[in-house]
């Protein structure tokens, strides 16, 4: 196993990968790292908040973080290793599981035979189009190549070999790839108080779904939930500008952001493991996460 400064520089470099796969990965680092004799309970302040850190946009990692943090906080000095292990192992379980639950709600609110637009590559969402491909409610798919790393394709390529017909746009394309969709779904990297944040270009998309009068739904797990504690939003973090423009030349400033933040009153409504909510009860549930003492600024 990698020492716990590797992992973490291996999560920040990961630009590819979404908030539950990462906080998936996350999650068994830790559970074998706490076992490693060397490895002293004192680190974990150090290990876990630099986690959060490496990708400061994604909610996944702070309930990870916040979760096992907690636990070892209630632990003896003989059995925090148990209890550090037992969290992660728990927070990860419930990642893996969490897609499919919200797939089942999702695709109850489609009619047979929609066109639903996504943008971005959310493992709810495409896990909530398989199934309704399944059950002949999804009738084909609208993915948008999703820039700057194009994980768009990717989900078109795995939704074409499952069966469901899938339209590819490039992104300047989804105004008028709207006018063939009966719903959009996105993802979520985090669910703020302030709104949503996901893949740069869900604001305008939400926004311009909303002028149509298409429904746009989030379809994110409570893992999803950003602390209003500790801000209204995740920090937005701009990344290497030479993934745009690798020669841009002098003068030109190239700004190379993952993530944009979606305003609530742009969102028709949350569909979460357990229940769909309307942005005014997420929020709510923004305002009552405890956190723990190490991760606050």
């Amino acid at each position: 196993m990698s020492d716990w400064r590797t992992i973490v520089a291996e999560i920040a470099a990961d630009n590819r990968s979404g908030a539950t796969a990462i906080a998936i990965r996350a999650a068994e680092a830790i559970a074998a790292l706490v076992q490693g004799k060397d490895f002293r309970r004192e680190a974990l302040n150090t290990f876990i908040p630099a986690l959060v850190a490496a990708q400061p946009s994604m909610a996944p990692l702070f309930h990870l973080a916040n979760e096992a943090l907690w636990a070892v906080e209630g632990a003896g000095p003989v059995d925090w290793r148990y209890a550090a292990r037992q969290a992660a192992q728990a927070r990860a379980e419930a990642l893996r599981a969490s897609p499919q639950a919200i797939a089942r709600h999702a695709v109850a609110t489609t009619s047979p035979g929609s066109v639903v637009l996504t943008h971005s590559a959310s493992a709810a969402v495409a896990a909530a189009l398989r199934l309704g491909s399944a059950q002949g409610r999804v009738a084909r798919a609208i993915c948008t190549e999703s820039r700057p790393q194009n994980e768009g394709r990717a989900l078109a390529r795995d939704l074409a070999a499952g069966g469901l017909p899938v339209t590819f746009v490039v992104d300047a394309a989804a105004y008028e790839a709207l006018a063939q969709a009966d719903a959009v779904w996105i993802g979520a990297d985090a669910l703020a108080a302030a709104g949503v944040v996901n893949k740069i270009g869900s604001a305008g998309l939400a926004v311009l779904a909303g002028q149509r009068g298409i429904p746009v739904r989030v379809l994110a797990g409570r893992d999803k939930i950003w602390p209003a504690a500790l801000s209204p939003a995740p920090p937005m973090v701009d990344h290497d500008p030479a993934e745009v423009w690798a020669e841009a030349p002098p003068g030109v400033s190239v700004v190379n952001r993952y993530f944009d933040l979606t305003p609530w009153w742009a969102v028709t409504a949350v569909v979460m493991e357990d229940s769909i909510l309307k942005p005014e009860a997420v929020q709510a549930l923004a305002e009552g996460v405890k956190v723990h003492p190490a991760l606050r600024p």
